[in-house]
């Protein structure tokens, strides 16, 4: 919320009556309140492993949240030696062999992190920091998820195509709410990142209608930007369009993909959530030691990905909390909240401006301003504080 909205009412005790005089904090006492309430956390919660369950956060937990918050509160050295100590714990180690439930198919050891069935560190995610679990209840008694929308919004509207069936290879049903900028896909990654393979960003489809009238052009490459009509052996035929590639063969993350059989349609998403993974912990640090002027560190901590990812090498020259952001975008694509950290490390206007450039006037984003590095005050928060003034944030 400091994040969000800047400073709020704090509050430290449970409140027993309704109260109507709210006034919001000063942010440094905000974050003070924060730090402190997480350094308890960190003090008294257990390690990973020893958890009453295994979704339950644990002390690392609140030392990755930390390491946020002293990098915000602009305190490197605090954020760094809470990343060291997620690091150093022998708890953790990233994913850089195949495992778990498609181990056996074609794929890479970055991509089957987010398969169902291998996120938690009991299937064998031993990067997992947090994992938020979902069930699916027609499945597992009392299962739930609340319907998360992440596949559907991230992933392509491949089937609206003629010719085109949801696929679990595919991530199954999506409707391409989100869309993937240039710059993701044609600038961000290096050639043969892992990060960036068909495994992880699905940019090729092909026709998969198994109905016998799609023989003709099942197999095919399903044309890209292009105008083209195939005739069916019904006489029926199949038209691609050039604007198909705004919103249903887009290229598109797989993170999110989730495909079951028995709901074809795919309203709800059974599917984990990992909310914190180690691989953010040597971004973390990485921006850390940038903060601290100590290049050569930092280029250290992103080689450990790059590694891993079998990316190029990068070096200390290349250093710059810029370059931090880039490779947070690789590592963390769809997993971050990339608003929330562009705001924390302010630099939003700036990264949008240099990244929303090209393209149709339609997709860039106008008219963002200093005003919108803090959202607005909920206007039924501010008037039902009738007996103290909540001020707004400015700009609204």
């Amino acid at each position: 919320m400091a994040t969000f909205y800047g400073g709020v009412p704090l509050v430290t005790e449970p409140i027993k009556t309704p109260r109507y005089d709210f006034v919001r904090a000063p942010i440094d006492q905000v974050n003070t309140q924060i730090k402190n309430d997480l350094l308890y956390s960190v003090s008294n919660l257990p390690v990973v492993g020893q958890t009453a369950a295994e979704q339950r956060v644990n002390k690392d937990v609140a030392r990755q949240l930390l390491a946020k918050v002293y990098l915000r509160t602009n305190e490197p050295a605090l954020a760094e030696a809470q990343c060291d100590a997620i690091i150093n714990s022998g708890k953790y180690s990233l994913v850089n062999a195949r495992y778990g439930v498609k181990a056996g198919s074609p794929g890479d050891y970055f991509s089957d992190m987010f398969f169902k069935g291998n996120q938690r560190r009991s299937q064998g995610n031993k990067e997992a920091i947090w994992v938020l679990e979902n069930e699916n209840p027609s499945i597992i008694v009392n299962g739930s998820s609340g319907s998360p929308q992440q596949r559907r919004v991230w992933g392509g509207g491949y089937h609206n195509i003629n010719g085109m069936i949801p696929a679990d290879s595919l991530g199954g049903r999506g409707l391409s709410r989100i869309r993937l900028n240039n710059w993701v896909l044609y600038k961000l990654y290096p050639q043969g990142d892992m990060r960036n393979s068909k495994y992880s960003i699905h940019r090729q489809h092909y026709f998969n209608n198994t109905a016998s009238k799609y023989n003709s052009i099942k197999g095919l490459p399903v044309p890209y930007g292009q105008d083209k009509q195939y005739t069916l052996s019904d006489g029926t035929t199949v038209n691609i369009a050039k604007s198909d590639t705004l919103a249903k063969i887009n290229p598109y993350t797989l993170k999110w993909g989730q495909f079951d059989p028995n709901d074809v349609f795919g309203f709800g998403m059974w599917k984990d959530f990992i909310l914190m993974r180690l691989g953010e912990t040597y971004l973390l640090k990485a921006e850390a030691q940038v903060k601290q002027g100590n290049t050569s560190g930092a280029a250290a901590s992103i080689n450990v990905l790059r590694t891993r990812a079998q990316a190029p090498q990068v070096s200390a020259s290349q250093m710059t909390l810029d370059f931090v952001l880039d490779e947070r975008a690789r590592e963390l694509l769809a997993e971050e909240n990339r608003r929330e950290e562009l705001v924390r490390t302010k630099t939003l206007l700036q990264r949008v401006a240099a990244h929303n450039t090209d393209g149709p006037s339609q997709r860039q984003i106008v008219g963002l301003t200093a005003n919108n590095l803090l959202l607005p005050i909920p206007l039924n928060e501010i008037q039902l504080n009738s007996q103290a003034v909540l001020e707004q944030n400015p700009g609204y």
